[in-house]
């Protein structure tokens, strides 16, 4: 599984727009991240760590997201943005804070969280939205699937986006409802997709170990953990066994949005986004 690097917080360049109240970053690198500080007012620590696992386990089964990184914030650094930080209203203390790295902190071309319909012939991964689902709905996302779309030199890829509502968010708990986790649009999955479309994620979830998991809870802060870390362990448990859950979760999913007795157009649900310039299309 691939380790988040740590980076270094570089600059203070905006706000972003949701209720984590995250900031993007520039790091060290160059690069830049929409950070979620462990004192953010939508699930704290709970929701760095649920970003984490979600991340890694994302990139582990190949479905696209924004690479994960823990951003460290020093003193220094919080002494010369302190205006900022006192404008953006949220507390951040020195130590490690996630971060999504983003294409480029100035905008290297078109990203968007909406694409048209026309244009989803140009969307090279569209099968990432299937694999998205699956992994959701075994890993009890409360939230719509978020996702980005970001222009490449032979048309348009997506990324999958927001994940801290993973657990039902702060909770830290599992619940089952055909509605949740699915994306707002329904075109990108197909007309009328079947239970084998979502074969390769299925598949690969269940090879996923106990150990795996365990690997997981390690590459975690342990600023994070402390506290939590018997909970959450749990909360592993309650996923590995959930695994043979997944499928009979997937079908409810396609049985409630895509039955053959229904309209397809009467069931498409309200869709939130709009166009947006570059690095403003993560949430926090």
């Amino acid at each position: 599984m691939r380790v988040p690097r740590v980076v270094n917080a570089h600059g203070f360049v905006r706000r972003m727009r949701g209720g984590c109240r995250a900031q993007l970053i520039e790091g060290d690198d160059g690069a830049g991240y929409v950070v979620k500080f462990a004192g953010n007012p939508q699930g704290g620590q709970r929701t760095l760590i649920n970003e984490t696992i979600a991340s890694v386990l994302f990139d582990e089964v190949q479905i696209a997201t924004p690479e994960a990184v823990f951003v460290a914030v020093g003193r220094e650094f919080l002494e010369q943005h302190a205006a900022l930080i006192a404008e953006a209203r949220i507390v951040i203390q020195p130590g490690l804070h996630f971060g999504s790295r983003i294409p480029d902190v100035a905008g290297a071309g078109p990203v968007s969280d909406f694409l048209p319909d026309r244009l989803l012939s140009q969307l090279h991964n569209r099968q990432d939205f299937l694999g998205a689902l699956v992994l959701d709905k075994w890993l009890s996302n409360g939230d719509s699937r978020q996702a980005v779309f970001h222009q490449t030199s032979g048309g348009w890829r997506v990324e999958m986006i927001d994940h801290g509502g993973i657990f039902q968010g702060k909770d830290w708990t599992f619940r089952n409802s055909p509605a949740q986790a699915v994306y707002g649009r329904r075109a990108v999955y197909g007309t009328d997709p079947c239970l084998g479309d979502f074969d390769p994620w299925l598949d690969a979830i269940a090879k996923i170990t106990p150990t795996d998991l365990e690997e997981v809870l390690g590459l975690l802060p342990r600023e994070w953990v402390d506290g939590e870390e018997s909970q959450l362990r749990d909360v592993l448990r309650v996923l590995y066994a959930r695994r043979d859950q997944t499928r009979r979760l997937v079908r409810e999913s396609i049985d409630c949005f895509w039955s053959r007795s229904r309209s397809y157009s009467s069931l498409v649900l309200p869709f939130r986004g709009f166009p947006l310039r570059s690095s403003h299309a993560f949430r926090g």
